[in-house]
């Protein structure tokens, strides 16, 4: 039998106001973490996603909490599916 080896990620909370997720998200992947995610309270998680994404090369961001039935489902794809692509 083989031995399965599994990888332990760290991922983080960098909360929902998007003018401090890219010093955030700079900070996290600076100290090592895997990956860090923005929640949607007030504002569009997408752009606190978007920003963190122009100054991080390595992290995996992700939305916690996205509210989809007030978005049309189209755009909120094309918005999900643009931040796959890598720079």
């Amino acid at each position: 039998m083989t031995a399965r080896r599994t990888e332990l990620r760290i991922d983080a909370q960098i909360g929902s106001d998007p003018t401090l997720a890219t010093r955030r998200a700079e900070l996290l992947e600076a100290a090592g973490f895997d990956g860090v995610w923005i929640s949607e309270r007030i504002h569009d998680p997408f752009l606190g996603l978007a920003l963190a994404s122009a100054r991080t090369e390595r992290l995996t961001l992700g939305t916690s909490i996205a509210v989809a039935f007030a978005r049309n489902p189209m755009t909120t794809a094309q918005r999900g599916a643009g931040r796959t692509c890598p720079a």
